[in-house]
């Protein structure tokens, strides 16, 4: 079953790669959503797919980012049919 999480990290996260390597990652591991910068140096970022691949995407965050993500709060959200590719939002 697929599931949709709504996503922000906080720490050094803006100037760093982080929302390209996020896309790259999801690409990777074939889910579809979006990532933003949003105010307060953080990054907001709705993910969807299978629980697995949102797991590998996850490891794949924290192991390149670890040093610069100091916090990072999730939340279900509801699943969105439309989003059929992950792409960065400015």
């Amino acid at each position: 079953m697929d599931k949709c999480l709504h996503i922000f990290f906080s720490g050094m996260v803006q100037g760093v790669g982080f929302r390209f390597s996020a896309m790259e990652s999801a690409k990777k591991h074939c889910l579809n959503g979006w990532a933003k910068n949003v105010r307060g140096g953080r990054v907001e970022l709705l993910i969807q797919g299978s629980q697995k691949n949102i797991d590998l995407f996850l490891e794949d965050i924290n192991q390149e980012f670890k040093r610069h993500i100091a916090d990072c709060r999730i939340e279900e959200s509801e699943y969105n049919q439309s989003l059929t590719d992950f792409k960065i939002v400015f």
